[in-house]
């Protein structure tokens, strides 16, 4: 069988307007853009502000519009409003337009959820028992030759341990008190 080369066409720029202004669109969303627009979303997704998730689900949704503006439109987002993040309107007649969106929007989504998982996964209570298992059998692999400092540096692990147990997901609001 002969092989045959195939191209991508990307379509051409669009037009839109809203609320009297004229947005130029590219409509379509590159696989480098797409990579670097799920890398900046996780980043936001998982980094630090949570907003009562445990994730920071708003900053990256807002932080995903933008960057979506910056590389696919001609909005100037340096000077932009803030309450335009949150113009549905707006954000609907944009991606619209992007005939991948739907595509990488399944992408994103099925990233953040293995990300979600493997999450989980380590704040399991399994995972977090085999570590404070792991950790006593090397304490009590050193009994023999432990030292009183020794013994006072494995206390403070020992509390540091009970400590990252009761804050994981798993027992979440347990309390132990140091004697």
């Amino acid at each position: 069988m002969d092989k045959v080369k195939i191209e991508v066409k990307i379509p051409e720029n669009v037009q839109i307007t809203h609320n009297g202004v004229i947005i130029t669109i590219t409509p379509f969303i590159t696989v480098a853009k797409q990579i670097f627009l799920i890398n900046h979303y996780m980043q936001d997704y998982f980094g630090t502000g949570a907003d009562g998730t445990g994730y920071a689900t708003l900053n990256a949704a807002y932080n995903l519009k933008n960057y979506l503006f910056q590389i696919n439109t001609n909005i100037d987002t340096e000077n932009m409003d803030n309450d335009v993040y949150v113009d549905d309107v707006l954000w609907e007649k944009i991606t619209r337009e992007i005939v991948n969106w739907s595509l990488f929007a399944e992408h994103l989504y099925l990233v953040v959820e293995e990300k979600k998982r493997l999450v989980a996964l380590e704040n399991s209570l399994g995972t977090v028992v085999s570590g404070l298992v792991l950790k006593g059998y090397s304490v009590l692999d050193k009994l023999s030759e432990i030292t009183p400092e020794q013994i006072e540096k494995t206390r403070e692990t020992g509390i540091e341990l009970i400590q990252k147990l009761q804050d994981s997901s798993v027992l979440g609001a347990g309390s132990i008190k140091e004697e």
